[in-house]
């Protein structure tokens, strides 16, 4: 402690403990020599009210802080919180009550207000789009009752129609042969070609009548099937000898490829004769000097892996009928199968027909439970492969089996 004593801190401070503190000094002799320290103690009053004030403001502070932290939650609870529990509230309450009519209430000017116009702005929209869907819907099912009407009205015209319009063509047919008989008899040759005109003329109007009342059939769901077993191969040399002079015609060369053995089938043969004859007479009418080959191939269904579980394999014939004709563009074929369309303007306007045929071969194959496929390219002729079940399939067992049909129809053989 004497070292800290000198002329410039004559006085040094030294707290004892929390009651006390002690200050030293030094006395002077008569000769201005320090010769006694002398040292006083005092009570520390003054630090122990600091100490006592400082603790009273501590806890002061405190106390302020939870009561501004409550006065706060309080606050929030009344101004934020509640308000947005009844928001959601509210909000999860529109489909219950009221469905998109009801609409949130809203309090004061700040952002929640704001959230509250905003969601009764999309209840708004939301409301008009379902009254605007609610009208499409409704627009939708009066156009389609009247697309069935109209649709159940045409059919039942062409029902109707269909006596009336094939009684006067058969008689128009049927006298044309006896009269081109007669004229072959009598020598009156000069009449002949304009009896064999009127002949042809009916026959082709007889089949186009006969394939739009098949096609209006097809579509209203009303073309009836009548499953028997047959000979394919008695089928097909019955179709060679239809199909031979229309091949003669264009001078294409007529081949076909079939198993040696006979091959039975369970199906309508009606139909199956109708697809064959459109694809093999389309094809000797677009070739010109060419080949037109049928082929018929048997594919076991053990090595396709069935989409349906009750069936356990399927059986299919393929037949397939290719040309050395035209051929056709991809875009061509994508619209091959459309009623009333066919490869271009020019095609129609060249060869003639409405493009009625394949049509209805595609819609039959497929009711039968198989798929028509084609294959083709400019100047290198076509191809189409007609793949049917060996055993005709119900309807609903066809629309199963659709996906083992279309990889058949596209996989070589």
């Amino acid at each position: 402690m004497r070292s800290q004593l000198s002329p410039q801190q004559p006085i040094v401070p030294q707290p004892l403990n929390e009651e006390t503190i002690a200050g030293y000094t030094l006395i002077p002799d008569i000769y201005s020599q320090p010769s006694l320290m002398l040292r006083v103690n005092s009570s520390r009053t003054v630090y122990q009210q600091g100490q006592t004030a400082t603790c009273y403001l501590a806890w002061s502070i405190f106390a302020a802080d939870i009561g501004f932290g409550i006065i706060t939650i309080i606050w929030l609870e009344r101004i934020v919180l509640s308000r947005l529990a009844r928001l959601s509230r509210e909000v999860g309450q529109i489909d219950i009550q009221e469905g998109l009519a009801a609409r949130v209430l809203i309090s004061g000017r700040d952002e929640l207000a704001e959230l509250g116009a905003a969601i009764n702005e999309m209840l708004t929209a939301l409301q008009e789009y379902e009254r605007d869907q609610k009208k499409a819907a409704l627009s939708l099912h009066q156009a389609k009752e009247a697309a069935e009407a109209a649709s159940q009205s045409k059919s039942q015209f062409l029902a109707n129609m269909s006596h009336e319009l094939r009684t006067p063509l058969n008689a128009i047919i049927g006298y044309s042969e006896m009269l081109l008989e007669e004229a072959f008899e009598t020598g009156q040759t000069n009449l002949a070609s304009d009896l064999q005109r009127v002949h042809t003329s009916g026959r082709h109007l007889l089949g186009l009548i006969n394939d739009i009342l098949d096609l209006s059939r097809i579509e209203a769901d009303r073309m009836t099937f009548n499953p028997e077993t047959f000979d394919v191969t008695a089928l097909i040399q019955d179709i060679v000898t239809t199909i031979q002079p229309l091949a003669q015609q264009n001078d294409n060369l007529l081949k076909i490829c079939c198993p040696p053995d006979s091959c039975i089938m369970h199906s309508d043969v009606m139909k199956v004769r109708q697809c064959l004859l459109n694809l093999l007479s389309n094809a000797c009418k677009f070739t010109q000097d060419g080949v037109v080959t049928l082929t018929l191939e048997y594919r076991n269904g053990q090595t396709l892996v069935s989409p349906c579980p009750s069936l356990s394999a399927v059986d299919f014939l393929i037949f397939k009928v290719s040309d050395t004709g035209i051929g056709m563009t991809p875009e061509q074929t994508e619209k091959l199968f459309k009623p009333f369309t066919q490869a271009d303007a020019s095609t129609t306007r060249k060869y003639g027909g409405t493009g009625l045929g394949l049509a209805i071969t595609r819609k039959l194959c497929e009711r039968m439970g198989g798929t028509i496929h084609v294959e083709s390219a400019i100047d290198r002729g076509s191809t189409f492969t007609l793949c049917l079940p060996l055993i005709m399939l119900e309807p609903e067992t066809a629309a199963e089996t659709g996906t083992s049909m279309e990889e058949l129809s596209s996989t070589e053989v």
